[in-house]
């Protein structure tokens, strides 16, 4: 992939999430007018390392695919996937949501996951358990 197609990437990121030049300036390494640069076209051929500092910032705060910005192949988003600890420590809407952005993020990359048995097995047994908990809570309602 050439750096054009890496860089109309970030901005298509950009722009679908509304990221500024001020957001990123303010916790990362590059300044606005820089990133601002990169975005409308004045700065035609940006270091990698600026490059990366953006598909970065775009990676933990957006949950972007840093190989998906790099090379436009693979998923696009991938999900956050909390520890168990974190899982439990949750509220109910916030493990359903959490529940659902998966479903959603998997059932639209089934056919790439489930030709994988590990990850259908794991897939399979975590849905079962996850089942069986919420069973469980609405029995003690």
């Amino acid at each position: 992939m050439s750096k054009k197609e890496r860089i109309d990437r970030i901005r298509e990121a950009f722009k679908e999430f509304k990221v500024t030049g001020y957001e990123v300036a303010k916790h990362c390494p590059v300044t606005e007018t820089g990133v601002n640069k990169i975005l409308n076209g004045t700065i035609v051929r940006p270091n990698d390392s600026t490059l990366e500092i953006l598909e970065s910032y775009l990676q933990e705060n957006y949950g972007l695919s840093i190989p998906w910005l790099q090379t436009g192949k693979g998923p696009k988003i991938v999900p956050v996937i909390p520890s168990e600890a974190d899982f439990k420590s949750f509220s109910d809407n916030e493990r359903q949501a959490i529940i659902k952005e998966l479903s959603i993020f998997i059932a639209y990359h089934k056919k790439q996951f489930f030709e994988d048995e590990v990850f259908k097995s794991i897939v399979e047994q975590r849905a079962y358990e996850m089942v069986i908990d919420i069973m469980k809570k609405d029995s003690q309602r």
